[in-house]
């Protein structure tokens, strides 16, 4: 491979790869061709994976990288980088014991009624096949789940219990309400088709569910980790090494992520404690924490008023976003409440981006699960966090951007997306959203969320706490409600290493931001700044810091 027409070739052959083995990925997407299929999640399948990802390695390694663009060489990178995380990954079969309370591939038909768009009778048609495709993704699911009882690797107990019993209260809904929960589908009228759908879910997806439900009580359960952390693994020192190298992007330990959580954590409570004394408050951190959770003007007084009161957020924040970004995209972000179905297992908020065509908004999903627990004081930084400037408009500049190839428009490095959000909300103070002094002890308290973040998944996963340890270390050093302390300990063990990369991310921005700062002087604009690391799409640090390095040097 010698010249770009062969590497742009290799670009649009990985990208249809990625569709035809990842249909559902496909449909996110907007590309309709697979409609009618679910993703085959067998090991053997994998394995044909690996090799056509072993094959575009290959290329990669043999490419003439001279007469290439930046941008081309970038892509390569890129591209090799996806492909040796792959192979990675495969080393360990996660799958082989992984259960997932949250997002586990039995929830496949639920998850794709978020961006599906019934119009014609071949939508039907293919939305049939794919609920008559359920009862093998599920057998291959526990097929998998089988392998790694042989090898008596198993999921922690908690996460097993919660998948039982998330799969329990979806059939006690006779499943509906589960695999069509999500408020974004738009089914036209065709009494036929749903009438086929729903025998299908009395049927055949019924019957997948209840063999699930039974298979992880019954083989699962009695055999699950006691330890939350995957250092109980045989491999599983080893297996938390890559998982902090692909979350974070970069070379950290353990050792080192939990000292900088401990010391960021730290510095954040003093930040706290400063604008407590400013209050005149009198008293001990926790004291002051337990002062205004107690306080009930603190918290929503209905779902509704609750929800607006984000809009009205994004509404500020929106006006405010010229003064630090140039050539803003024009991306609409919808504020929605979680499902229901999803509200009890989910986060307080998380967001679900646009389609490269911009066919449907960005949206922010708030909770409002245990209402009495969300705190007002902390909704402005949320909505920093998930909308803009955080993820809704870090992933609108992937939308508007359409000169990069299409892996990377919609590539994620969580140390990426996730350090950016959470940069968004220092963004928030720049720009003033956090308009009296316990909105900005709020922004703080996600702060030192994230901080304590480090401490508690590398004490989990590498230093052996029990889980009782970090929902405990959890209440008394943050503002959280028992509720989303609990979540958020359970969501780090099934996803170990996920929860590093918003501080090591943001502190990564922070950095860039200062570094440029310094070699530029008051050539310094932080709107081009920003522009600059968010139009070439998702990247890893490193190929991150390559870019403002060389955007200093063209404006030195």
């Amino acid at each position: 491979m010698a010249d770009q027409s062969k590497v742009n070739s290799l670009f649009d052959r990985y990208w249809e790869f990625t569709l035809e083995s990842s249909p559902t990925f496909a449909t996110f997407t907007g590309d309709k061709r697979f409609e009618d299929k679910l993703p085959d999640i067998s090991e053997e399948k994998e394995a044909e994976y690996l090799g056509i990802c072993n094959n575009f390695l290959n290329e990669i390694k043999a490419a003439d990288k001279t007469k290439l663009s930046e941008s081309e060489i970038i892509s390569l990178k890129l591209l090799e980088r996806v492909l040796i995380d792959r192979a990675e990954r495969n080393k360990y079969k996660m799958w082989r014991w992984n259960v997932d309370h949250m997002e586990g591939e039995y929830e496949v038909l639920f998850d794709i009624q978020r961006y599906l768009n019934i119009k014609t009778e071949k939508d039907f048609e293919n939305l049939v096949k794919r609920f008559k495709a359920y009862p093998l993704l599920v057998h291959q699911y526990i097929s998998n789940l089988q392998k790694g009882k042989k090898d008596r690797n198993f999921a922690f107990e908690i996460a097993v219990k919660r998948t039982i019993e998330k799969l329990e209260d979806s059939l006690r809904s006779d499943l509906k309400s589960w695999m069509f929960g999500a408020s974004e589908v738009k089914i036209i009228n065709s009494s036929i088709y749903l009438a086929e759908i729903e025998s299908l879910l009395k049927t055949s997806v019924r019957k997948s569910v209840e063999e699930l439900v039974s298979f992880l009580k019954n083989e699962i359960l009695p055999n699950a980790r006691k330890t939350p952390g995957i250092c109980a693994l045989p491999d599983g020192n080893e297996l938390y090494d890559y998982c902090i190298k692909y979350h974070t992007t970069t070379k950290y330990t353990a050792k080192e992520l939990h000292e900088i959580g401990m010391n960021e954590l730290k510095k954040n409570q003093n930040d706290v404690m400063k604008i407590a004394d400013e209050l005149g408050f009198k008293g001990t951190l926790k004291e002051f924490i337990t002062h205004i959770e107690n306080n009930p003007a603190n918290y929503p007084v209905s779902k509704e008023s609750y929800l607006d009161l984000f809009r009205q957020i994004n509404d500020k924040i929106n006006k405010k976003l010229p003064e630090l970004f140039n050539n803003l995209p024009n991306l609409e972000c919808v504020v929605k409440p979680t499902e229901t179905s999803q509200e009890k297992n989910a986060p307080a908020a998380y967001y679900f981006p646009p389609p490269l065509d911009g066919s449907r908004p960005g949206i922010f999903y708030a909770n409002t699960y245990d209402l009495p627990s969300r705190a007002l004081y902390t909704a402005a930084a949320l909505a920093a966090h998930e909308a803009s400037p955080g993820h809704h408009l870090q992933c609108s500049y992937s939308v508007v951007v359409k000169d990069l190839p299409k892996f990377r428009r919609y590539y994620w490095a969580t140390a990426f997306g996730e350090g950016w959000a959470h940069y968004a909300e220092l963004l928030g103070d720049e720009i003033g959203i956090y308009d009296d002094k316990l909105s900005k002890v709020g922004m703080l308290f996600d702060q030192a969320w994230r901080a304590a973040r480090l401490v508690v998944d590398t004490g989990i996963h590498a230093f052996g706490w029990g889980r009782e340890q970090a929902i405990e270390f959890f209440e008394n050093n943050l503002s959280i409600g028992h509720t989303d302390a609990v979540n958020e300990i359970d969501r780090y063990i099934i996803w170990p290493g996920q929860a590093l990369a918003y501080k090591v991310g943001q502190l990564e921005f922070i950095r860039l931001r200062k570094y440029a700062k310094e070699k530029l002087g008051s050539k310094f604009d932080v709107r081009k700044f920003h522009y600059e690391t968010l139009r070439h799409g998702t990247l890893p640090l490193n190929i991150l810091q390559e870019i403002v390095e060389r955007w200093i040097k063209q404006n030195i």
